[in-house]
């Protein structure tokens, strides 16, 4: 994803906007839990790497401005992240972890890779469930089946009573609701 949304990076300039807050939230929280963990930590230290985040993204949301010629959201996000962790490396591992442990992590480039991929796919697995919310219920089930879980079409018409026909359409009507939904949230990047 290339971009963030500039009109919800605006909205969260609110700490009284409780719909942008919980919009962001909803996107951001998991994308820095998961990153902290693919980055080695456990499940409560993930935990609180991400709601440490979060305070800090609400103490400096309302004075951020975003500017795309200075750098992206996600480059931002990323850093803040990496500081959170290294920062709960410090507190919770100095006796735990062997002499340059965590000199040799902190060195270390971070992997973009696994950031990357975290960001597009919980990009696309919040517009996914806001899609759900307005599409018939039919129409997102096969959509699931066939393209998010991989089934074969006969075997997605057995499970849910449908013609091949049917499904392909799900899957192509899912498909461009999709493209419109992240497009509105990040940019045209699919």
């Amino acid at each position: 994803m290339e971009t963030t949304s500039a009109t919800l990076l605006g909205r969260v300039r609110d700490v009284r906007d409780g719909d942008a807050w919980r919009e962001f939230f909803a996107l951001y929280f998991p994308l820095i839990r998961k990153y902290a963990r693919a980055r080695g930590l456990h499940a409560d230290d993930a935990e609180e790497v991400a709601q440490e985040c979060m305070k800090l993204l609400a103490q400096h949301m309302r004075r951020f401005r975003y500017s795309p010629n200075r750098g992206r959201f996600r480059g931002y996000l990323r850093t803040l992240v990496q500081h959170q962790i290294a920062s709960l490396w410090r507190r919770k591992r100095p006796r735990q972890a062997r002499a340059g442990d965590f000199e040799a992590w902190a060195a270390a480039p971070a992997p973009d890779a696994p950031w990357e991929r975290l960001w597009l796919r919980e990009h696309l697995v919040y517009c996914v469930a806001r899609l759900e919310l307005r599409c018939a219920d039919h129409t997102v089930q096969a959509f699931r089946l066939y393209v998010l879980q991989d089934w074969p079409v006969e075997r997605v018409c057995e499970t849910l009573g449908l013609s091949a026909n049917q499904v392909y359409l799900a899957k192509t009507r899912m498909i461009r609701r999709l493209r419109e939904e992240v497009t509105q949230l990040v940019g045209d990047v699919l």
